[in-house]
């Protein structure tokens, strides 16, 4: 019998006790607990103890009770279970977990809704005056909740007025923003004000050209793209694509230097700044879309992964769990397409009424400065950003600092000593999650390389499974049965979250089919679904997880998700490359004959960053170890 069906046995067994009274429940329950800790033989001594009841309990004495739990007390064994040194912190986070929960249901079941945006009208309601943002970038600024509320009321009437039609009285059209780091508060004012409007926001990576921007554009399915003025190029180069598939195009700016294309800067500074009455978004439910972020997840192109207004709630109450509170001042680095900077760190901040410091862009050289000079407790990393700051070279000054708490993800374990031995005890939150999953892990207890921590109750709440796979086809191993073989405690297994209706997995906009590939049926038993996320985990028997491969044709390269298939399309626009194979974690392009560096590799490698600048360094070798299957043995 698995955790959930030894809890529920033992809830009605001490329902059954306390309703038969009072003598016999201290060895009841001390054999239950022996049970419930593992001690198999102690589940055969129960049973019996509950057929028998009715001729021990008139009986048996109290104290002969007490004596008979003493026993079976003293004879549990000398260690204890694995993970039971942290059932306080498991309370504690479950609790934590409960209360947000319970918190997003009760705000988003009101009509109309209690969203993001409401919170956000509230407090700049009651504290117009409170500094939210600080943007330390060209034209540094500081905005209260007042200013970054009138200029989202402004972008909401300019909208407005712009989509018309778009506004129907269910789903909204999405409209798609693509934004350089300097436009970054203009654009989270017009983010905000779609929001007001009940529109949902595509956020599309800037780096993108050619093929690859224009497939985030239609993949988002937006009527409306909002462009940063800095990408002029950019969006001229796919501009009869995206008018051929009439899509509106708009300067976040105040004068348009290409034919077709508005300007929005003149309409936004005239427009009113009264207030978006919330009924233009009264159709919003749990599960309505709220953004679009990219993702490459483990295969094909990036896809925009839905954000539902329960997901960006459940979210954006991290901070909350980690012990954010409004004191606090929170430092960020990464950029707004990503879920970690926007929804966790942005909106978390509003959210909460913290102040935000934004940068754009990271500089290890300026990190430690910022955090001093505006006073930062908390900050947001990536992997890599840690050991970026770890490489600079040390200085005097490495502790003198008031940052108190770290939350991330991607961190590794010798970096996460190396930072806390050279820049003081900093409290390392680590997460693990998909932007597009349904399941999510955090290292709450702050065990060193971990990256998150499940239990039986969290588990109970959010199953999963770490099954075993094939690496050739990176698929779950299945038994003689059809179900997947679950991987033993420290083993590598492939992750599995299970859908239910209280766990949903929304997927991706666009064909369905993009979100049926990521669903696995029938794992443990018949019918039941989970999602497949491509990565290889280990938990331990203490229930800490960690990472171990992504499964897939993508990469990371400094904090971003690359797709292969990316690379490869741009790679063949090339004209003396001949044939290209998937490596692991790569794209290997090859010349035939073969071509040298000095000829083509600086082709190459311009068309290839020209395109997608977020691309490693390329390098040319001579020959490939072949084999006859047409795959490398790299």
């Amino acid at each position: 019998m698995g955790i959930q069906g030894r809890l529920a046995f033992l809830v009605l067994l001490l329902l059954l006790l306390r309703g038969l009274g009072w003598p016999a429940w201290p060895a009841a329950v001390a054999l239950a607990l022996r049970w419930l800790l593992g001690d198999s033989a102690c589940c055969v001594l129960l049973g019996l103890a509950v057929l028998a009841w009715p001729w021990l309990g008139p009986w048996m004495p109290h104290w002969l009770s007490l004596a008979a739990a003493a026993l079976t007390l003293a004879l549990l064994p000398a260690r204890p279970p694995p993970g039971l040194r942290w059932l306080p912190a498991d309370l504690g986070y479950l609790f934590g977990t409960l209360r947000l929960g319970l918190n997003i249901q009760a705000r988003l079941r009101r009509r109309p809704p209690d969203t993001f945006i409401d919170s956000f009208e509230r407090r700049a309601r009651a504290q117009p005056g409170r500094q939210i943002l600080v943007w330390t970038g060209p034209g540094s600024q500081t905005v209260t909740f007042g200013e970054l509320d009138a200029r989202a009321c402004r972008a909401a009437w300019v909208m407005k007025a712009e989509l018309g039609d778009a506004l129907g009285p269910h789903e909204r059209e999405p409209t798609a923003l693509l934004m350089l780091p300097s436009q970054t508060v203009p654009a989270l004012g017009l983010w905000l004000g779609l929001a007001k409007l009940g529109c949902p926001v595509a956020w599309i990576n800037p780096h993108g050209r050619g093929a690859p921007l224009v497939h985030a554009v239609l993949s988002s399915g937006a009527r409306v793209l909002v462009v940063d003025p800095g990408l002029r190029e950019n969006l001229e180069e796919i501009l009869p694509k995206l008018q051929a598939e009439n899509i509106r195009c708009f300067y976040l700016g105040h004068s348009s230097p290409t034919p077709g294309v508005g300007a929005l800067g003149a309409a936004l500074d005239a427009a009113p700044s009264d207030p978006v009455p919330a009924d233009l978004r009264a159709e919003i439910k749990l599960r309505s879309p709220a953004l679009f972020i990219y993702t490459s997840g483990t295969t094909g192109l990036p896809k925009p992964a839905i954000l539902t207004y329960e997901r960006v709630l459940q979210i954006s109450g991290m901070l909350t769990l980690c012990g954010v509170t409004a004191d606090d001042v929170v430092y960020s680095v990464l950029p707004l397409y990503h879920t970690m900077g926007l929804v966790l760190g942005v909106l978390s901040c509003l959210e909460l009424g913290v102040t935000c410091v934004l940068a754009p862009k990271f500089s290890a050289s300026r990190f430690w400065d910022d955090c001093r000079q505006h006073g930062v407790t908390v900050i947001q990393y990536v992997g890599e950003v840690l050991r970026y700051l770890c490489n600079t070279p040390q200085r005097p000054e490495d502790r003198s600092h008031s940052v108190r708490l770290a939350i991330g993800s991607g961190l590794r374990a010798e970096v996460w000593e190396t930072f806390q031995q050279r820049f003081g005890p900093i409290q390392i939150w680590e997460a693990y999650g998909a932007t597009e999953g349904n399941v999510g892990f955090v290292n709450y207890p702050g065990r060193c390389g971990a990256q998150g921590k499940s239990n039986c109750f969290l588990r109970m709440m959010s199953p999963f499974e770490l099954v075993q796979f094939s690496m050739e086809t990176e698929e779950p191993v299945r038994d003689k049965q059809g179900f997947c073989i679950p991987v033993g405690p420290g083993e590598p297994g492939l992750l599995l979250t299970q859908v239910l209706a209280r766990q949903p997995f929304v997927g991706y906009r666009g064909p369905r089919e993009q979100t049926e590939k990521k669903l696995v049926y029938n794992v443990r038993r018949p019918n039941d679904v989970y999602y497949n996320t491509g990565d290889v985990l280990a938990m331990d028997r203490e229930g800490f997880l960690y990472f171990r491969d992504r499964l897939g044709d993508t990469f990371r390269w400094k904090g971003e998700n690359v797709s292969t298939r990316e690379v490869e399309g741009v790679l063949s626009l090339v004209d003396f490359l001949q044939e290209g194979v998937r490596v692991r974690w790569a794209w290997l392009p090859c010349s035939w004959p073969p071509a040298r560096p000095s000829t083509g590799g600086g082709y190459t490698s311009t068309c290839a960053t020209g395109s997608l600048p977020m691309l490693p360094p390329i390098s040319f070798v001579s020959r490939t170890p072949w084999r006859p299957q047409a795959r490398s043995n790299w």
